[in-house]
């Protein structure tokens, strides 16, 4: 008796890609100029990442909505760094892109919003809203940064430059006493600081506050465990450190037995 030989399934389409969208506000594709879409496309290119595993398959009608098909192996590489990039703990390369499309949409008169597969807001982009908001300063208040020394010295007799290098690749130019520009010298190029003094500061549309000039700095957190300068205050910045929960301070043995060395511990 023949048997029937069953040909083998194909598996579904739907599951092993998944289907992302940018839904901008102000164009429709007959209106978007071709150079401008090209530019978001770029960064939204870098805001996914996963350059080989994210693909354009689409311009719906309506809005401008380019849809962007994203394969199932990648896709849990694309969500983390979209999460990461919306709480701003993103690659620099992607909050870097993430920016850009903001100021973009915000010249373009639009907003913007990221969904996934079920419809649901991955990142939202204020655009058009941040003109409601007003830059101003410089002005003067008291502030913390972090970041990696990549300079300390200088010929002054009595404060010298500190600058400091932060998670985005921005250069913080700081000044501080010898005393504290000499414990910082063991962490230069090697560990995150968190520094704490009075500068100059702007506020930009977007939130983001920039210093405008020189930061004086009075304290100084070290790997979350080494502590110089002000005592009070950096005991405040410590404690600062420890809510966060800074993994990379965990496991810092050299901080650790710096602080011990500076009877901070």
């Amino acid at each position: 008796m023949a048997t029937r030989t069953r040909k083998p399934t194909r598996k579904s389409h739907s599951t092993t890609v998944r289907e992302y969208r940018f839904q901008i506000d102000a164009y429709s594709p007959e209106t978007m100029p071709l150079s401008r879409l090209a530019e978001y496309l770029q960064d939204l290119s870098v805001l996914f990442g996963e350059s080989q595993s994210v693909h354009l398959i689409k311009i719906e009608k309506g809005s401008t909505v380019p849809v962007l098909r994203v394969e199932r192996e990648a896709e849990t590489k694309v969500r983390e760094r979209l999460r990461l990039v919306r709480t701003n703990e993103g690659p620099p390369e992607a909050m870097r892109a993430a920016k850009q499309i903001d100021e973009r949409l915000r010249r373009d008169g639009a907003k913007a919003v990221v969904t996934d597969p079920i419809n649901s807001k991955v990142i939202e982009f204020r655009g058009r809203e941040l003109n409601r908001l007003v830059e101003y300063g410089p002005f003067s208040q008291p502030g913390r940064l972090d970041g990696i020394p990549v300079m300390i010295g200088g010929i002054e007799e009595d404060y010298v430059p500190v600058h400091l290098r932060g998670r985005q690749k921005e250069v913080y130019n700081c000044y501080a006493k010898h005393s504290v520009a000499k414990d910082l010298a063991p962490y230069l190029f090697s560990d995150y600081v968190r520094v704490e003094g009075t500068g100059r500061w702007i506020r930009h549309r977007n939130g983001d506050g920039v210093g405008d000039s020189r930061i004086g700095v009075s304290a100084v957190a070290i790997g979350c465990a080494g502590l110089v300068g002000n005592r009070s205050a950096a005991r405040r910045l410590r404690e600062s450190l420890r809510a966060e929960g800074a993994q990379h301070c965990q496991h810092n043995q050299q901080a650790r037995n710096g602080a011990r060395s500076l009877g901070c511990l």
